[in-house]
């Protein structure tokens, strides 16, 4: 088959979205013709590359009828068939008709399946598509024990074997079509060999059929035909494209760095007689993602780095230094990199990032003779990320498994527990943490005819991440196994049990050697053996395994979990702290067991029901017997929120945590010989819970004598406290839109009545409900009016202190020295008010609402005209003002009405008068027209005649010690010569 390849367009006559060829006796029609069709055929195959290069991405390929079509996800599609029927030809100078195009036939499609291997239609050929890696190499043979020397010395330890080589250099097989056979070859590559290609004579291409081979890399059509049945070269369109932009994805998003890309260091503590500090290991090389635009860019086009630059220098200090690219991988638009620090990034010795900054990196990627920069080099960079290091210092060999089929691993919790004779051999540089040992009793079993894979229980935890190391965290320990040179028994002080037991790597198994293949003579025996775990080569922890070898292995009870159903509410209003002296406590004895306050498991659930369903028949006073009550465990955690922030209190509390309070347990035995309805495990609540609004735990777990016999029990509750504040509310008479507004009213006094701006508060509240209102209870205190906290304190008015709320009055200050004609005044003096109570809790119910004193006085100027006479004329302001309250005069004629002094309106009114918007002429000579502050207006005409009348304003602020100062505004006017006052 002819094998020529075009990338841009099809070179034949491939008829795409039903386009065909007809036939004409004119040739010059006809080649019109051709030109036509193959026009619109490149354009088609333009259009296609044109959107994939744009981002578009090929998501499937799929027979047809007539051929094969591509689907792109940006919802396009091409459909590629072969001589379907064409339309008839044009008359031509003879008048013959054109030729009829050929039937299409369905298509083939070959596309690389999820399982790697190449599927045709559909079908699994079983043939692998590129080469797998191959298995692990295996570890290197442990180094022989050395010879133990006289006077019963031991000879040094062996060296360990080198780990085989990485399964990576194993030799690979594969497969792929060839196109000039239409079969498959088979590809075996060997390390450091030019690939081996080996014709299988299987037939991937289907002679006469349009078949589509799709692979990530590329699309190609093969066995494409025109109208005419003539062969078409075959065509290979690129599913990859020019690069766009590059942007970070972050694992960590922190509030100050934005972006942050973490890094771990190994760092140990050194801790013996002669040394004192740390020692850097290593870095971690973890796996970042940045997504590319488009997701199907060609990444091989590229080469890539990172540059990266300190927080406070400019880009043109940009360096690539820091950080380098291991390997990398794009899956659809992930771009993942295995990255590695090039230096220590801790800083130490000047090395890494200086202390007190931060470096930050991007990704870069440049090529040279781009399509699209004409031939230039360009490159694309990410946005920066910050670097970030964590100082990993505190490391344990723990077993991460709580489920194990032969053995219970728990860790002696400290190096001195090992008296003087017993003490392992240990090296003299301890590191710190000491290493950890197991117990007596919580050891490894070893079946005496079976061996034990120590590895499978081993795991380096990690005090800074709490957590253990890993893939998560691209840190990756090793370990070595070795037995201590010697363990006497503690039974005899003699026998060394380390001779019972061979070690082959991390197995351990009986020494059938010594003992003349009867292991059961091992029996009892505990030999220990060290673990050590490594990164990067060095040392980061310690530990010590002991082996008890038994006869037949016991196993551990899987522990019984039952979660009480469905979820438990509770009202807050019900929750009191009369049933429980301590807020947190895990005695309950006596306690009066409601429904509204607390929830338990009885005797009879837990016997009868939880055990039961574990298919454990255990009657109530073996449980007592089997079951440890002295050392219930409880725990419980309560979430709730503070604002927008998510708060979790817990029990027990560590420092730094936020203690849970207002909870109590109980899990006592029942001593009766028959289950009953008595509490076996149950929980109380009382007003002192974080927050009266919330979700939590309880957990009580009942731990077994012995969980080889009978499992622990653990019981689990989950509970809402819910409280909606119901304050009394405002009467709708008193307020509009939670304003009440104050006028002040009249107080008897000591020489009569007097009149004072202030509010009794609890009048404008409707009584039926501040005498029911839900939240009065004994977990909340008694209702209190207070100003509303603010900056700047509220320091216009005062709210009396009374432990009756009824009682409170809200006054305003300063009364005699309040102006009312200031702009922020006039309209009113708004006071935010708050009544509210606090819960036992510490929280508040709080109704906030706004006190508004409003000025009820009101002056009015009469209007004044003062003819223009030849000699001077005036007029007295103060005869024209009167003094209005809700309407009615209580000020008039320079004296108080009588309504005036029953409102209990005493003290002199003074007042402050000027004259405003004066003509500018009038203006120029001040003795024209002058107003003296006691009112007196004098218009002193020079003589000259006024024409027009001429107005002014008279401005007056009236005072009065009760009220403050208020005030009004008149007109003034200045008669022409010759018209006469209408008053």
């Amino acid at each position: 088959m002819k094998k020529s390849f075009v990338k841009l367009l099809l070179s034949g006559a491939i008829v795409l979205a039903g386009f065909a060829f007809t036939g004409c006796n004119d040739l010059s029609d006809e080649m019109n013709s051709l030109t036509e069709r193959v026009t619109a055929l490149e354009k088609s195959v333009a259009d296609l590359k044109a959107e994939i290069d744009a981002g578009a991405v090929v998501t499937s390929v799929d027979q047809t009828a007539n051929g094969v079509k591509v689907t792109l996800s940006n919802g396009n599609s091409f459909e590629l068939t072969n001589g379907k029927d064409g339309a008839n030809g044009k008359d031509g100078a003879n008048g013959k008709d054109g030729a009829n195009g050929k039937d299409g036939a369905p298509g083939s499609v070959v596309t690389i399946g999820d399982n790697g291997n190449w599927h045709i239609d559909g079908k699994d050929t079983g043939l692998a598509a590129k080469g797998q890696d191959g298995a692990k190499g295996d570890k290197g043979d442990k180094g022989d024990k050395g010879d133990k020397g006289d006077k019963g010395d031991k000879g040094d330890k062996g060296e360990t074997g080198a780990t085989g080589a990485a399964g990576k250099d194993a030799t690979q097989v594969y497969y792929e079509p060839n196109a000039e056979t239409g079969t498959w070859f088979k590809v075996t590559v060997e390390p450091g060999k030019e690939p081996v290609k080996e014709d299988t004579k299987q037939t991937w291409l289907p002679a006469g059929t349009l078949t589509a081979l799709w692979t990530p890399e590329a699309l190609y059509i093969y066995n494409a035909v025109d109208a005419e049945g003539n062969p078409v070269d075959a065509v290979m369109i690129s599913l990859a494209t020019s690069l766009y932009s590059i942007a970070y994805v972050p694992e960590v998003i922190d509030t100050d760095l934005n972006e942050v890309m973490d890094f771990y260091s190994v760092t140990r503590v050194i801790k013996n007689q002669n040394v004192k500090g740390a020692e850097f290991v290593a870095s971690n090389k973890p796996v970042v993602t940045y997504r590319l635009n488009p997701t199907n860019a060609d990444i091989a086009a590229y080469e890539w780095e990172f540059i990266n630059r300190e927080l406070t220098t400019r880009a043109t200090g940009d360096k690539s230094d820091l950080l380098a690219i291991l390997d990398m991988e794009n899956t659809n638009g992930e771009l993942t990199l295995t990255v590695e620090a090039l230096k220590n990034l801790k800083g130490d010795n000047n090395a890494g990032v200086a202390e007190g900054k931060a470096d930050f990196v991007a990704l870069k990627a440049y090529t040279v003779d781009s399509a699209f920069s004409g031939g230039e080099d360009y490159e694309i960079v990410s946005d920066f990320a910050a670097v970030t290091d964590v100082d990993l210092l505190t490391f344990t060999i723990n077993n991460p498994n709580n489920d194990l089929e032969y053995f219970n691993v728990l860790w002696w919790d400290s190096y001195t527990k090992y008296t003087a004779t017993q003490r392992p051999y240990y090296p003299a540089n301890l590191f710190y943490p000491a290493p950890q040992q197991y117990e007596v009793g919580d050891v490894v079993q070893l079946v005496h005819n079976k061996d034990v894979d120590l590895l499978e229980y081993v795991a380096t935890y990690c005090e800074e991440l709490d957590d253990y190391l890993g893939e998560d965290y691209a840190i990756v320990p090793t370990y070595t196994f070795a037995l201590v040179n010697e363990y006497l028994s503690p039974v005899d002080g003699v026998t060394d049990q380390q001779d019972f037991v061979t070690l082959t790597g991390s197995k351990v198994e009986v020494n059938k050697d010594f003992v003349k293949n009867v292991t059961e003579v091992a029996v009892g025996k505990t030999p220990v053996v060290e673990v050590t775990s490594w990164y990067e080569g060095k040392e980061i922890a310690k530990a010590y395994i002991k082996i008890d070898i038994v006869e037949t292995a016991k196993f551990k009870k899987q522990p019984v979990t039952y979660t009480v159903e469905p979820l438990k509410k509770y009202q807050y209003n019900d929750l009191t702290d009369k049933d429980l002296e301590d807020p947190n406590t895990t005695d309950l004895e006596g306690f009066t067991w409601t429904e509204k306050t607390s929830a338990n498991v009885t005797w009879v659930e837990l016997t009868q029901n939880i055990l039961a369903d574990q298919g454990i028949k255990l009657p109530n006073e073996d449980f007592v017997n089997e079951y440890d009550f002295s050392n219930v465990k409880y725990s419980a955690y309560y979430t709730y929120k503070v604002g927008n922030r998510t708060v979790e209190a817990v029990y027990p509390a560590e420092p730094g945590d936020v203690e849970l309070k207002g909870i109590a347990f109980t899990a006592a035995p029942n001593n009766n010989t028959a289950a009953t309805t008595t509490p076996a495990a149950g929980y109380a609540l009382n007003s002192a819970i974080n927050s009266a609004n919330g979700t939590g735990v309880v957990q009580i777990t009942i731990p077994s004598k012995d969980v080889y016999e009978y499992p622990d029990v653990t019981v689990i509750f989950t509970f809402s406290v819910e409280h909606t504040a119901d304050l009394p509310k405002l009467l709708d008479m008193y307020s509009t839109n939670n304003v009440v507004e104050v006028k002040g009213h009249q107080v008897a006094g000591q020489t009569g009545f007097s009149w004072v701006f202030e509010d009794e508060l609890y009048e404008a509240f409707a009584k039926s409900s501040y005498s029911t209102y839900k939240c009065k209870n004994a977990n909340h205190s008694a209702l209190q009016f207070r100003l509303k906290a603010e900056t700047p304190e509220e320091t216009r008015a005062t709210i009396s202190a009374d432990p009756d709320w009824t009682k409170q009055v809200i006054s305003l200050n300063n009364v005699s020295q309040f102006d009312w004609t200031l702009p922020a005044n006039k309209n009113g003096v708004n006071i935010d008010v708050e009544l509210y109570t606090v819960r036992d809790n510490g929280e508040e119910c709080v109704f906030p609402y706004v006190v508004k004193f409003v000025n009820p006085f009101t002056v009015e100027i009469a209007d004044i005209e003062i003819e223009t006479k030849a000699l001077a004329t005036t007029a007295d302001i103060l005869d024209y003002v009167t003094i209005y309250f809700d309407g009615t005069a209580v000020y008039e004629d320079h004296a108080y009405t009588q309504y005036g002094i029953d409102l209990g309106l005493v003290g002199n009114v003074t007042s402050k008068y000027e004259l405003d918007d004066i003509n500018a002429d009038i203006e120029k000579n001040p003795t024209w027209l002058t107003c003296t502050p006691e009112g007196l207006i004098t218009w002193n005409n020079g003589g000259t005649k006024l024409e027009t009348d001429v107005k002014v304003t008279s401005v007056a602020k009236i005072y009065n010690s009760q009220i403050g100062t208020f005030g009004a505004e008149g007109v003034v006017t200045l008669l022409a010569t010759g018209k006469t006052a209408s008053k």
